[in-house]
């Protein structure tokens, strides 16, 4: 079963596997594909946030 995604959500889903390595719970795709809807994150906010997250830190600790 394919998954129907907006754009933003796609973007927020590519940024949750490349930071995090896994897919997002479906409340985090929601929230960071409002955030990019409404304008009130860039797509750049959203990518710098998820790699500075104390997850993103572990997976990757010297970037």
């Amino acid at each position: 079963m394919a998954l129907s995604l907006t754009a933003n959500q796609r973007i927020a889903l590519d940024y949750y596997i490349a930071a995090y390595g896994r897919a997002p719970a479906q409340t985090g795709l929601d929230f960071f594909g409002e955030q990019l809807d409404s304008g009130a994150m860039t797509e750049e906010q959203i990518r710098d946030y998820m790699m500075n997250n104390e997850e993103a830190q572990n997976r990757y600790p010297n970037t």
